[in-house]
């Protein structure tokens, strides 16, 4: 799959039933990981076929430096994130409540959903190119070393969506 998608309002349209008005959910994420976004919710839309089984995202966000996608379903059992930071980066655990067997497509939306994450933990938040977490600073993010060494000037620019984009 390759989308054409640019833009949060241009996914909005193309797939409906995953961002309902009554949720409160951001795009508050850079540029750069919206096209790996864009592929997961195709991707996920492909395993839903014609059921789209009350699939929705809460919340798309930044947290430690990485993505965070937060989703319901039905007949999906919530997890819990515990996000532990160590002078090594950002431990993330996810520990499930007790529940009856999960479908094996939720199953396989939060293995997608586990691996978009990761990948953004890996990447420039800036400009996408490959980066480490930058742990010395008040607000954790990952940078390649061209922006890293802006961040210590002072000088890094967050590029995210405009009002006209979301």
């Amino acid at each position: 799959m390759v989308t054409d998608m640019k833009t949060p309002r241009e996914l909005k349209v193309r797939f409906p039933y995953m961002f309902t008005k009554a949720d409160v959910y951001a795009f508050e994420f850079p540029k750069v990981w919206f096209p790996a976004f864009a592929t997961l919710c195709e991707q996920i839309d492909a395993l839903l076929g014609d059921k789209k089984r009350g699939f929705r995202w809460l919340q798309t966000k930044e947290k430690f430096g990485s993505a965070r996608y937060y989703w319901q379903m039905t007949g999906r059992a919530h997890s819990i994130h515990i996000d532990m930071i160590n002078t090594k980066g950002v431990v993330t655990t996810l520990v499930d409540r007790p529940k009856k067997s999960q479908p094996t497509i939720v199953n396989r939306i939060g293995e997608l959903v586990g691996q978009a994450q990761e990948a953004t933990s890996k990447i420039c938040f800036v400009c996408g190119e490959p980066g480490e977490l930058a742990t010395n600073r008040t607000w954790l993010l990952v940078l390649c070393p061209k922006h890293r060494a802006q961040d210590r000037r002072g000088e890094l620019k967050f590029n995210g969506f405009t009002d006209e984009e979301l």
